[in-house]
């Protein structure tokens, strides 16, 4: 999405728990959604039972699963016990859940002994029981069944009630991924890619992510249509990463229809398509997904690809911003500084900004400095304005580096030091910012900290203008023999008449 503030990043936590922030795969928040179901599947534990919902729906067999598991059948138990312990509709009923999963695991069913040991291991509506969890994922894992294997490697690798053993903990997830489990061919796929355990290894990486795709996982065709389109690990193949990825996106992933809608946005590997952009954004943000939330409003609010809606907009940036999301949070904030969709409130405005920069944003900081250097809705306060620009260069916030920059070379809140001030100015320009441009433009100009030197001036500020500095604009348009002006989004500059 055309970003108010800027762009971020993210990655998801697995199921039951997260093998690491830079290891685990995205999990269940993706809403994985087979795009073929069975319960053969199911049964064998192969597949997520956060699918149990879609599949149980899909063939209408609710009613008789509970007749099946009054009578004692083992495998409508274990369905039933995943139904309700991942129901998306109502509450999740763990109580419920835990009756069904302990039927299912008196009667033999190994994948009901692993959810069993989970709700031990978390204490789920039980007291929790390292030990107990320990003894009941063996149980499963011994008797060679994929669920119980993946959830013994998850605890290996964090020493969870066990030794820590990280290669150990890899060799069982690709052993789970052998026996057929989806979640363990994505886990097994990431620690491939992170060289966690085992050596580093794109193309067993990419492997693995295919065949989690043919198994009908919208997180293996995700990840393996990306792969695709970057060449890691395999041939590059834009056709076929494209369809994955869509295919993904139209099973219900909302991580892959964020994807797809910022590919649409910008023209990356598809024609570029503002309306199927900001539709396939909404797919992601009714799926849940915090970032398809916060692109879908931006989208709202800019009446970017679909009709302008300012308070729908508030209210999809709201679900982001208490999702966590700090792009969400900073878009809120403008729109509370305008009054775009909301009453103007810019105390609510800066404690946005002020909640978003405490989560290590920037772009949040730099605008709480600029604030606090206008002084139009707070009193002015050169300090503080640089204490937050100086926090936002520090986190390699490239306008936070302009702006410290510019605080210390003029001496603005802090104590003037020339040669500091042009280094982090300088440090803006090799990274083509167009405020660090237009800032060392400027120095060039009038002598601060460099000798005068007109016709570099205008060269750098030329650059900052086409780049959309305005500050560059309105210093051609005063000071020098050029005319800068903006037209359907571009700018250009021509002499003087």
């Amino acid at each position: 999405m055309t970003r108010l503030l800027g762009f971020v990043c993210i990655q998801l936590a697995l199921l039951f728990t997260a093998i690491s922030s830079g290891v685990a795969a995205a999990q269940t928040a993706d809403r994985e959604a087979s795009v073929a179901p069975t319960l053969t599947a199911v049964q064998q534990a192969t597949i997520p039972c956060s699918r149990i919902i879609t599949i149980v729906r899909a063939y209408e067999r609710l009613s008789e699963l509970e007749t099946k598991a009054r009578d004692g059948d083992d495998e409508a138990n274990f369905i039933l016990g995943c139904y309700y312990f991942r129901d998306e509709v109502d509450s999740i009923n763990l109580p419920r859940a835990h009756s069904y999963f302990l039927r299912s695991h008196e009667l033999g069913n190994l994948s009901s002994t692993a959810y069993l040991a989970q709700f031990y291991r978390r204490g789920y509506f039980i007291d929790q029981d390292k030990a107990e969890a320990v003894r009941l994922f063996s149980k499963s894992m011994d008797g060679g069944n994929a669920l119980g294997v993946r959830m013994y490697a998850v605890i290996v690798y964090s020493g969870d009630g066990v030794p820590k053993d990280i290669v150990l903990s890899a060799q069982l997830m690709e052993r789970a991924a052998t026996l057929g489990n989806e979640q363990a061919m994505n886990d097994t796929a990431n620690y491939f890619h992170y060289g966690t355990g085992v050596e580093q290894d794109f193309a067993a990486e990419s492997e693995w992510y295919r065949k989690s795709s043919e198994s009908g996982n919208t997180v293996g065709m995700l990840e393996f249509g990306q792969n695709l389109l970057d060449g890691r690990g395999v041939t590059v193949d834009v056709e076929r990463g494209v369809s994955l990825i869509r295919r993904s996106a139209d099973a219900g992933n909302g991580r892959a229809s964020n994807r797809l809608g910022h590919m649409y946005e910008y023209g990356n590997h598809v024609e570029r398509n503002l309306v199927l952009a900001t539709t396939y954004y909404g797919k992601s943000a009714r799926a849940g997904y915090t970032w398809g939330m916060t692109n879908y409003g931006t989208a709202l609010m800019l009446g970017q690809g679909i009709a302008k809606n300012e308070p729908e907009a508030v209210a999809w940036l709201t679900a982001g911003a208490e999702r966590g999301d700090t792009l969400a949070m900073n878009n809120l904030a403008l729109a509370y500084m305008n009054g775009a969709g909301v009453p103007i409130n810019p105390e609510y405005a800066i404690s946005l900004l002020e909640l978003s920069a405490s989560r290590g944003d920037g772009e949040a900081m730099t605008y709480l400095g600029r604030i606090y250097r206008s002084g139009t809705i707070v009193t002015k306060d050169l300090a503080k304005a640089d204490f937050w620009f100086s926090k936002s260069a520090d986190a390699d916030f490239v306008d936070g580096m302009a702006e410290h920059g510019r605080a210390l070379l003029n001496g603005e809140g802090v104590e003037q030091n020339k040669a500091e001030g042009l280094s982090w100015i300088n440090k803006a320009v090799t990274q083509n910012n167009a405020l660090g441009i237009a800032y060392l433009g400027a120095a060039n100009e009038i002598g601060l900290g460099v000798p005068v030197n007109l016709p570099r001036a205008k060269e750098l500020l030329l650059r900052a203008a086409r780049l959309g500095s305005a500050f560059a604009m309105e210093r051609l348009n005063s000071n020098f023999d050029t005319l800068c002006e903006t037209k359907d989004g571009s700018v250009s500059c021509r002499a003087k008449r």
